[in-house]
This record gives C-alpha cells, sequence and structure tokens, in this order.
C-alpha cells in the first residue's frame, strides 16, 4: 500500500474512485480540480498495486492565528474496508499538518456514521488530542428535496515537539 498526494492526472480517476465510496457525496469534476490544484497539500490517494483504493481530500484555512484543516472527504472503496485504510489515511493527513504546524482538525460526519467517527476517535487517542463536537450543520437543498445533516467536530492535538 502506498499513500501519495493528488495530482492533476488524478481528476477523473479520483471522482471514479468517490463513486465506489457511498456514502460519500459525489462532487463535479471541477469541484475535485479545484482540491488538486489549490488544497492538495494536505489531498491524498491510497493505492494497492496501481488500483486507487482509498482517498482524503482537505482544506486549509487559518482562522485568526489558528491553522485549521478541514477535512472534506475519506473513503475507502468496499472491498477494502476493515482493513484501517481509512485510519490509515487519516493518519498520514494528521502527521503532515502536524509537521506544518497545523494541529486543528475540523470535518463534518453524519450522526449514522459511527465507523467514521470512530476512526477519528482512535486517531484522537492516537495524538492524544481532544476530539469536540462543536455545532450541527443543516443545509436544505430545494432542487433535490432534501435535506443535510451533520455534526461538525474539531480535534485538536497538541504541538509536535522537536
Amino acid at each position: 500500500m502506498k499513500i501519495r498526494r493528488l495530482n492533476s492526472q488524478d481528476i477523473h480517476s479520483i471522482r471514479d474512485l468517490v463513486a465506489k465510496c457511498k456514502p460519500l457525496d459525489l462532487h463535479t469534476l471541477y469541484s475535485y480540480w479545484i482540491i488538486i490544484q489549490y488544497f492538495n497539500k494536505y489531498s491524498f490517494v491510497l493505492e494497492s498495486s496501481s488500483q486507487q483504493v482509498g482517498l482524503i481530500t482537505s482544506l486549509d484555512k487559518k482562522l485568526d492565528s489558528k491553522k485549521i484543516l478541514f477535512i472534506w472527504q475519506i473513503g475507502v472503496i468496499p472491498e477494502f474496508r476493515g482493513k484501517k485504510l481509512g485510519e490509515k489515511l487519516l493518519h498520514h493527513l494528521v502527521e503532515s499538518a502536524l509537521n506544518d504546524g497545523i494541529n486543528y482538525f475540523q470535518f463534518s460526519i453524519d450522526p449514522n456514521n459511527t465507523a467514521s467517527l470512530k476512526t477519528f476517535q482512535s486517531i484522537a487517542t492516537n495524538f492524544k488530542g481532544k476530539l469536540v463536537k462543536i455545532d450541527q450543520v443543516s443545509i436544505k437543498d430545494d432542487s433535490m428535496r432534501n435535506k443535510e445533516f451533520e455534526d461538525l467536530y474539531e480535534l485538536s492535538i497538541p504541538e509536535l515537539k522537536t
């Protein structure tokens, strides 16, 4: 298994990968192009042989003096689930960000997605971090006649000692 940073050749294959990673929302190619063009420093793909089997994408921002990484999507294709590969991707992302002085991570999770929450709880434990639910996101999409509802979390991890 190899983890590498997303690059411009991945736009179509990443969208195809996300399509296999239900319940992840499938976005436009343009959305994935934006992630790869502007936010690829902390966006990775997991490969087994030459097959893409998982991904993690994120967007970084600075809020006052606080550097935050928002983890946008994390997914593993069904035939590779149950092997802690999502946790492996998340661990890689967190380590990369910590090395760059980012120690706040925000993400939203569907309240029914207990597997995803357990992955983040495990990472919090491994890095001696603090995981807190900070908000609820509720967005009504009239065009699709549905309502999005997710819990928003923040994971804070102590700074690395050099």
